[in-house]
């Protein structure tokens, strides 16, 4: 009997636990969803407010924002996969998304004139070559790709032409 007991305290013991589980994955899930949304929909919206009434300042300020986004993405990818077993990463980076856009704060102008301008500044150079060799490299593999392609085509329309013309002749 007492084995008994202890088997459904152990048994209660883990679905609490799994359940619990399930929880926080569920609320990190929508902490997640959130982030998405401050990050990336109310930030559209504003920007599409901004061209609608043709404020110049205020678009100005969204392309700001975008540009900080665009950067941040990938850092922030990586870290959803690194820093995501740490406690409270979630509502870390759901406040990090919400300083980013707050009109009392506008984290992203921080981000922008701090960081962004010195390093745009300082590598924008490198950056225009690398960005013009890797568009002369893909408009010659592209070319190289585009050639092959219509070879393959080619030999495969003739294959399809000999074999109906065989059948034709049977």
């Amino acid at each position: 009997m007492v084995y008994f007991i202890q088997l459904l305290f152990y048994i209660n013991n883990s679905e609490t636990f799994i359940l619990a589980k399930k929880k926080k994955k569920m609320f990190s899930f929508l902490q997640h969803v959130a982030s998405l949304a401050i990050l990336y929909l109310y930030p559209s919206y504003r920007s599409y407010k901004a061209l609608e009434n043709k404020n110049v300042s205020d678009a100005q300020e969204w392309l700001c924002y975008w540009i900080v986004t665009g950067i941040l993405t990938i850092p922030i990818l990586v870290s959803k996969s690194i820093l995501s077993w740490f406690p409270f990463y979630y509502e870390i980076k759901l406040i990090f998304c919400i300083w980013l856009i707050l009109p009392q704060t506008k984290g992203h102008l921080d981000i922008f004139n701090k960081y962004v301008i010195p390093y745009m500044d300082k590598f924008s150079g490198k950056i225009d070559s690398y960005a013009n060799d890797i568009s002369d490299m893909s408009k010659k593999y592209a070319g190289i790709a585009w050639q092959r392609g219509l070879e393959i085509a080619q030999i495969k329309f003739f294959e399809v032409l000999a074999k109906v013309n065989n059948v034709n002749y049977k």
